[in-house]
C-alpha cells in the first residue's frame, strides 16, 4: 500500500499534467474551478475527477507516467447510466413495450451521443492521454463522460449523478435539442432481429492491433454460424457496430422506427 506521501506526490503530479493540458489554469484554485465549471456543482473528492480524465494511454506512457486511469470509474459509469435511463424511459413511457425501451435507451447511450455530450461539456479538452498528433480519439471522449458519471455517483451518490445524466443527456437528447438525437444501435436491433427469428449471432474478433496510440479491430459476424459481415473499428464495440450495420443492410432487416 502507498504512504500518504507517495500519495500526495502523485496526486500533485496528476494535477500539474493537468493544469499543463489546461493552459488557462495556472493554479489548483483555477484547476478546481474548470471542473466545478463542467459538473456544475461543487465536488467533494476532486480526486476522483482528476483520475476519470486520465486515459489508460498516460499510464503506459513514459513521458507521463501515470499510475492511475479512468477505466474503473468508466465501467462503473457506464453501469450508473444504464440504471439512470432505463429507469427514467420506463417511468416516462409507461406504453412502450421492452423492445421500444431497450431502442431508445440503445440511442441515448450510444457512442456518438456521449462523444457530442463531453465535446459540449468541455470534457473532451481536458482528457489527459498519449494520442496520434495530440488529437483524442472520439471513443475516449464518451467514456471519460461515462467515468466521470462513475466519479459523480462515488463522490454525491446516486441522486446527484441522476440529476446530473438527465439534465446533460436525457432532457437534451430527448426533445431534440441536439442534432442527430436517435441513433440507431444496430448491434441491438440485430440482437432483437435474431430473438424474433429464433437466429444464433456470434462476433468473432479476427484481427488486432493495438500499439500506443494505434488501434485496430476487425470482427466477423456469423448468423447461424455462417459469416455475413465483417466491421472494422477502433475498438471491438465499434467494429461490432459496424458489422451489425452491414449484416442488416445484407440481410433486408427493416429497422421499427419508435
Amino acid at each position: 500500500m502507498a504512504s500518504k506521501k507517495q500519495h500526495q506526490f502523485h496526486e500533485k503530479s496528476l494535477l500539474q499534467s493537468l493544469r499543463e493540458k489546461w493552459l488557462s489554469s495556472s493554479s489548483e484554485k483555477a484547476l478546481r474551478k474548470r471542473i466545478r465549471k463542467v459538473l456544475g456543482f461543487r465536488p467533494k473528492k476532486y480526486a476522483l475527477y482528476e483520475i476519470a480524465l486520465v486515459h489508460s494511454s498516460a499510464v503506459h506512457s513514459k513521458s507521463l507516467n501515470f499510475k492511475d486511469h479512468n477505466e474503473r470509474l468508466e465501467y462503473l459509469g457506464d453501469s450508473v447510466l444504464d440504471l439512470v435511463i432505463a429507469d427514467y424511459l420506463y417511468q416516462k413511457y409507461p406504453d412502450k413495450n421492452e423492445g421500444g425501451l431497450t431502442r431508445m435507451r440503445s440511442a441515448l447511450v450510444n457512442r456518438v451521443s456521449l462523444n457530442r455530450v463531453a465535446d459540449e461539456l468541455g470534457i473532451s479538452d481536458l482528457i489527459i492521454g498519449k494520442f496520434n498528433k495530440n488529437i483524442t480519439p472520439e471513443d475516449v471522449k464518451g467514456n471519460a463522460l461515462e467515468a466521470l458519471v462513475g466519479a459523480i455517483y462515488l463522490d454525491r451518490g446516486l441522486a446527484v449523478a441522476d440529476r446530473f445524466i438527465r439534465q446533460q443527456i436525457l432532457d437534451k437528447e430527448l426533445f431534440g435539442s441536439r442534432p442527430g438525437s436517435h441513433v440507431y444501435d444496430f448491434k441491438s436491433e440485430l440482437f432483437m432481429w435474431a430473438q424474433k427469428e429464433k437466429k444464433q449471432l456470434r462476433f468473432d474478433l479476427v484481427y488486432e492491433e493495438n500499439r500506443g496510440e494505434i488501434r485496430k479491430y476487425i470482427v466477423d459476424l456469423k448468423v447461424d454460424g455462417d459469416s455475413v459481415a465483417e466491421g472494422e473499428g477502433p475498438s471491438k464495440k465499434k467494429a461490432q457496430q459496424v458489422a451489425s450495420k452491414k449484416a442488416i443492410q445484407l440481410l433486408g432487416i427493416q429497422l421499427i422506427k419508435e
